[in-house]
Order: C-alpha cells, then sequence, then structure tokens
C-alpha cells in the first residue's frame, strides 16, 4: 500500500485513447506512474477503431499491508500448440512450504518455471502455508492444441504473373502492450507494468 508503479501502453491506428480509475484521455503510447489503493484494483486502456468499435486491454494490480501473507500465480499464455513452452511466475510474501503441482514440487517464495503443458487442458496450482497454519492458493489454466500439419502435394510450376502495385496498405488497430510486472504490492517494492 502506498508504493508506486508504472503504467506502460503502446496502440496503433486507435483515436480516443484512455485508461479507467480517473485517468482519463491519454496519448497512443505512454508511461504513467500510479498508486493503487489497498485491495485489487483492474486498470483498462480502450481506443476507438475507425468503425467506431473500442480495444481495450486490461493489468489488475493486488496492493497488500506489508504484514498480510499474498500469492500471485500467471503464465505467459494460457492457450498454446502442443509442444510450446510457457513460462509460470509466482510471487509471494509471508508464506512458506510454496509448492507447485503437476509433478512440479517446492519452489522459492517467487521465480518463474518453464513447463511444456500435456496435451488438453491442464490447471498448475500452487499453494503456500500462512503463520497461522493455513494455505493461500491460487491457479492458472492451460489450453493446449494439436499442431495443424499442412502437406502440400508438388504441383506444375505456373507462369508467373506481373506483379501489381498495391493500391492502398490495410492497417488493422491494436493495442501492442499492457502488463505490469507484478500483480501484488507492498510498501517499498518497485513494479513496473509494461
Amino acid at each position: 500500500v502506498g508504493q508506486t508503479v508504472t503504467l506502460t501502453w503502446q496502440s496503433e491506428f486507435l483515436s480516443d485513447v484512455s485508461i479507467n480509475q480517473n485517468i482519463g484521455s491519454v496519448i497512443a503510447s505512454g508511461t504513467m506512474q500510479v498508486t493503487p489503493p489497498l485491495g485489487t484494483t483492474t486498470y483498462t486502456v480502450q481506443g476507438r477503431q475507425s468503425n467506431g468499435e473500442y480495444l481495450t486491454e486490461s493489468v489488475t494490480i493486488i496492493a497488500v499491508n506489508a504484514n498480510t501473507p499474498h500469492l500471485s500465480f500467471t503464465a505467459s499464455d494460457t492457450t498454446v500448440t502442443f509442444g510450446q513452452q510457457i513460462t509460470l511466475h509466482w510471487s509471494s510474501g509471508l508464506l512458506t512450504e510454496l509448492s507447485i503441482n503437476q509433478d512440479i514440487g517446492s519452489v522459492g517464495n517467487s521465480g518463474d518455471r518453464q513447463v511444456k503443458p500435456p496435451l488438453g487442458v491442464v490447471t498448475y496450482t500452487i499453494r503456500g502455508k500462512t503463520s497461522d497454519g493455513t494455505f493461500l492458493s491460487a491457479s492458472v489454466v492451460i489450453t493446449t492444441r494439436e499442431a495443424v500439419v499442412i502437406t502440400a502435394t508438388p504441383t506444375q510450376t505456373p507462369t508467373p504473373t506481373p506483379k501489381r502495385t498495391p493500391i492502398a496498405q490495410i492497417t488493422c488497430p491494436i493495442i501492442t502492450v499492457f502488463s505490469v510486472s507484478n500483480r501484488i504490492v507492498k510498501k517499498g517494492d518497485a513494479v513496473t507494468v509494461t
């Protein structure tokens, strides 16, 4: 509580870009320091496309008292192709005996672990013990799909046609970045949102 974090956002081909939580209109790409209140706060950036519809991206920050046990658990991606590797990230405070299921086992108070999820839907859960003997836990669900294999049959090479100059380049509006390095903060910690 009381710690300042930095929000960073980047967008392209959007107008009327704004952030909630009484921040309001912002430039298309930039940074801003904010001090989240105690509890869970979700910051959402949005921008209007040329068709009038809005694109949004959000990050959630949990501000806790320094003497409150806390646990955060995220994955670099939640939908992957079979064989693809993801990174699990966790941070905690005032917890012991932290462990992650799916045969990972005991882990430190904070860290990263790269894993290759099996085919299908799998839940990774981390849990840690508080000083009064109760447990806190957090989970991420990963969906792994089979890779699509496309086989091509050799064919006769067609006669090349003359290249035409494109009339116009099509651009798509996007919000490319809006994330936070640590979703739980306490006084004295440094956190960057990108």
